[in-house]
């Protein structure tokens, strides 16, 4: 997902039982978002032992809400938080400090066109609505051609 789509993702956009968050992507379209299992384990973590403190603070609909105390703020997460959090994950697992949320993205949609070859499943899961942003991901090298070739 895009870091506003996270920002603007509130408690009734969850469906537990069929695993999809249901957001509003650029330009007001909603898309559902398939999540694992290990994320859907994930948010039901958060949302047990950590939205109830700041819920105390905020009483938001929000499904994520900012740790921070800001009088302006409404207690949605917000693109800059998420950015902080990022690097302080990134540099505690010892990745390189070059990979950023939008990168993670970008390897999901790869990882997706590596399991499965299917344009359409990397458009569906990253929320492109035009195929050619997705059909990046189908991209092959010259030296990948020929041992897929020499493979033969």
């Amino acid at each position: 997902m895009r870091r506003s789509a996270i920002t603007s993702l509130n408690l009734v956009d969850i469906d537990f039982d069929r695993r999809i968050l249901s957001t509003v992507e650029k330009g007001g379209s909603v898309q559902p978002y398939p999540i694992s299992k290990q994320g859907m384990a994930a948010i039901s973590d958060y949302l047990e032992q950590e939205r109830a403190r700041d819920q105390e603070k905020w009483q938001a609909h929000a499904l994520f809400l900012s740790p921070a105390a800001n009088p302006h703020g409404d207690g949605r997460l917000n693109p800059r938080v998420i950015n902080t959090v990022w690097n302080q994950v990134r540099d505690f697992a010892g990745v390189d400090k070059d990979k950023t949320p939008h990168s993670a993205r970008h390897g999901m949609g790869v990882f997706i066109m590596e399991k499965t070859g299917n344009v359409a499943a990397v458009q569906r899961q990253l929320g492109h609505k035009n195929a050619s942003f997705s059909l990046q991901y189908s991209r092959i090298t010259n030296d990948e051609l020929k041992q897929i070739l020499d493979e033969r």
